[in-house]
């Protein structure tokens, strides 16, 4: 009986081992996404970072001597055309005119400083309590208007950038907002900068803001998208499908029913979008999203829901 019971208990194991080896086999298997690889209308752009600069300051200055009672602005703050900068103490103020025989403009004195234009305070050298004299800058304003960036583009993609060119404005001391302009001018010379533990060869432009406002702040960070061609039909493959070998090789897998091929890639630009494809894959094709976990030329792949890009 012990012997039959023996076979028994054997064969279920056996059988057990049986089935549970193609559900082991298929938790194996790689489960991955993947997106089609499409013809858009995109356009080739170059990145750049630099920061946000001031063209021309105004200076706020009084026609007399004047003592502050309290400074009502910091640097940094953006004020309006008329707001108050500053108020005046009158007593004070009428104790310097009257000492220096200026018995005219007593009546004159102000009770305020006010702003002359929309601006940004990037200076106060006032102090309160403490005589101005007349004609002497107490703040200075950067007006929008006079805001431009200054951009450092790598020697490596200088020659596609040309003067004229349309570009995208953003930065993350102004999240959610970004701003159009031009760039103005390009520097004939390239300098060496220091980045890190690398040097770099840069060359220097300059971007004109189209329409700036009191959300730009001389100093900011801004990031700067140059659009330097506009295609029509490009083939687009997106950034999270592309792996590179050790050999600086891009690659993707491409879908081919339950199983992922390896095929090399020649890339042309970037986009919004992705990398701009010159050969490798077609139109149509889907790309195996965050390739990293796949090796080999053909693997098996179990593939999740798609995802989708529109034209």
């Amino acid at each position: 009986m012990s012997k039959y019971w023996y076979l028994f208990v054997l064969s279920f194991v056996v059988l057990s081992a049986y089935i549970a080896v193609p559900d082991a086999i298929q938790a194996a298997i790689p489960r991955v996404e993947t997106q089609s690889v499409s013809l858009q209308d995109t356009q080739l752009c170059v990145m750049a970072t630099g920061r946000i600069e001031g063209t021309g300051v105004l200076e706020i200055k009084s026609d007399m001597p004047v003592v502050l009672s309290e400074i009502l602005v910091q640097s940094g703050d953006y004020v309006k055309k008329g707001d108050a900068l500053a108020t005046v103490d009158v007593n004070a103020t009428k104790k310097i005119l009257l000492t220096q025989g200026d018995y005219d403009r007593v009546s004159q004195i102000p009770d305020t400083i006010k702003s002359h234009k929309d601006g940004t305070v990037s200076a106060i050298t006032a102090v309160k309590d403490v005589p101005i004299q007349q004609n002497t800058a107490m703040l200075s304003l950067i007006s929008p208007s006079d805001l431009q960036v200054r951009i450092s583009i790598s020697e490596d993609v200088i020659s596609s950038v040309k003067t004229g060119q349309k570009v995208v404005v953003t930065g993350s001391g102004f999240k959610g907002r970004q701003y159009s302009g031009t760039i103005d001018t390009i520097s004939p010379d390239a300098k060496v900068l220091q980045n890190g533990a690398t040097l770099q060869t840069m060359v220097e432009a300059v971007v004109l803001i189209d329409n700036p406002d009191k959300y730009l702040k001389p100093g900011f960070t801004a990031k700067v998208r140059i659009i330097t061609e506009v295609l029509e039909d490009a083939l687009v493959v997106p950034y999270e499908a592309i792996g590179q070998n050790a050999d600086n090789r891009q690659f993707v897998y491409v879908q081919s029913g339950d199983k992922a091929q390896l095929r090399y890639i020649q890339t042309e630009g970037d986009c919004d979008e992705g990398a701009i494809v010159k050969s490798g894959v077609k139109n149509g094709e889907r790309v195996i999203i965050n390739p990293s976990s796949l090796t080999g030329d053909t693997v098996d792949v179990v593939v999740v829901p798609e995802r989708s890009v529109a034209k």
